[in-house]
């Protein structure tokens, strides 16, 4: 599979200001939910490992955690979004694209019994 992010992003590597923006929150939460779909992960119980992301999506993740302004977390921690006529609360979105990034990490450079080198 293609990488996730490349598909669907719009966002010019350089501008790291709108990589945090609201819309950009909503429509990569809504590519990781196309993709467990695409895989048919979510009529059951599954890990965020399962998608196997493509080494780009893991580095934009990586400078989209990075560059995270603490200001954005907060605002997101009390917002409300619809996704396909479902409500979600930016924090869920929020926390899906933080535990995707630790779960692909954890994959990518875990050892057995450690996480983080």
């Amino acid at each position: 599979m293609s990488s996730i992010f490349s598909e669907k992003s719009t966002i010019p590597p350089s501008n790291t200001d709108h990589i945090h923006s609201d819309e950009n929150l909503c429509r990569f939460v809504e590519v990781v939910v196309e993709r467990a779909q695409k895989r048919r992960l979510t009529s059951r119980a599954w890990s965020l490992a399962e998608l196997k992301l493509e080494e780009e999506d893991y580095i934009f993740l990586r400078q989209w955690g990075q560059g995270l302004p603490p200001e954005q977390v907060l605002r997101w921690l009390s917002l409300t979004i619809y996704i396909r006529g479902t409500a979600f609360t930016y924090r869920q979105g929020f926390g899906l694209l933080f535990l995707l990034l630790t779960t692909e990490h954890a994959r990518r450079v875990g050892k057995m019994g450690q996480i983080w080198p």
